[in-house]
């Protein structure tokens, strides 16, 4: 397994403006022999400062490049796989997924959280390819 991320980036240089992508991308890819890529690609701005209130960001959970069907996907907020939490689910379904989250953070207590994004792929062999991307957030209500 091979685990990879991209992010986006911005280079001042003078020249005019060619955006390669019509939206800013932050991807999690897992790559595992035979299997392809399976990509968790959020597919907003990254939250540059606290946020507060209603927060709606999109997501596309599916195979990336040369990757078998995706079998399962979920959203989780809060998540720690490690210490037993699973968080709360805001998405989890069959298949791939792509689509838009609202979160309300004002039933969120002030501070640090963090949004979890994963896309499994199960291949034939008995293993499973995933791709994860985890995304930490500041809540900063009044």
């Amino acid at each position: 397994m091979f685990p990879s991320t991209g992010w986006q980036a911005y280079l001042k240089n003078g020249e005019p403006l060619n955006d390669y992508r019509s939206s800013d991308i932050t991807v999690g890819w897992g790559w595992y022999t035979d299997t392809g890529y399976a990509s968790a690609m959020l597919k907003s701005n990254l939250p540059q400062g606290p946020v507060s209130g209603v927060w709606s960001f999109k997501v596309d959970l599916a195979p990336g490049a040369g990757g078998i069907p995706v079998t399962h996907h979920v959203v989780l907020l809060d998540a720690n796989f490690h210490a037993g939490i699973p968080g709360t689910v805001l998405n989890e379904g069959s298949g791939e997924w792509s689509g838009t989250i609202t979160l309300d953070t004002r039933t969120l207590a002030n501070g640090l959280h963090r949004l979890i994004l994963r896309t499994d792929a199960d291949a034939p062999v008995g293993s499973t390819s995933s791709g994860v991307l985890v995304i930490p957030f500041t809540v900063q209500n009044p």
